[in-house]
């Protein structure tokens, strides 16, 4: 079976459909026409629902606007043949990141293929869970956000907060008191994150202090 994953548009923010993308995504885009119509392709909806055979799916500037075996094709629209194949949301990764590690200490910051290789995976929206350089992610999502790069939608953990035990991992936030933890959310908030990733060595009141603080950050 073949599987064609619904990342049409994905790439540039619906705003941004009929505006011409920057040159640097020209590569990623195969279609970009605002009314795209997917023809003769079994749907898969995600909500358990058998898969559905001969179906349309159309979309206009980015929204799937009608889905179904009766959808009407609009006048005007690129009609792209999807017999044999199978149509499904993008896939929504909720524990990535955007760097790598292996043994022996080596580390590799992905901010340039990491979002691209989610794409071409079929993954439309990450969050990073964790992350070794806070601005590397959130300046990526700003620019795939802004329609200058290919990449999934991001959500942005902040960087890992963990306790006074913790060694060898310099890119963590240690901290000792439950004045710091909240700092360290309100901050992390006013920068965009919206989760933060707890590691091992926390105490208990510094991990309730994070908890207690987290909603008041995000309100």
């Amino acid at each position: 079976m073949r599987t064609l994953t619904a990342l049409l548009f994905v790439t540039l923010p619906a705003a941004l459909v009929a505006q011409a993308p920057d040159s640097s995504l020209r590569p990623f885009i195969s279609v970009d026409s605002p009314v795209v119509a997917i023809t003769n392709v079994t749907v898969i909806d995600g909500t358990g629902a058998p898969p559905r055979t001969g179906s349309t799916v159309v979309m206009e500037r980015g929204h799937i606007v009608a889905v179904g075996a009766k959808a009407q094709v609009p006048a005007g629209a690129q009609v792209i043949d999807g017999q044999g194949k199978t149509l499904i949301p993008g896939l929504v990764g909720m524990h990535d990141h955007l760097f790598y590690t292996a043994a022996g200490g080596r580390f590799v910051g992905l901010a340039f293929t990491g979002p691209r290789l989610y794409l071409a995976s079929g993954v439309t929206t990450i969050r990073t869970t964790g992350t070794a350089s806070a601005y590397t992610d959130i300046n990526t999502k700003h620019e795939i956000d802004a329609g200058h790069r290919a990449g999934p939608h991001i959500v942005i953990t902040a960087p890992y907060l963990t306790g006074a035990g913790q060694t060898g991992s310099p890119d963590m936030a240690i901290v000792t008191t439950p004045e710091a933890a909240r700092r360290f959310v309100d901050y992390w908030a006013s920068e965009g994150a919206t989760w933060i990733k707890i590691y091992t060595d926390i105490t208990r009141a510094n991990l309730r202090a994070t908890i207690e603080e987290a909603p008041t950050s995000a309100a």
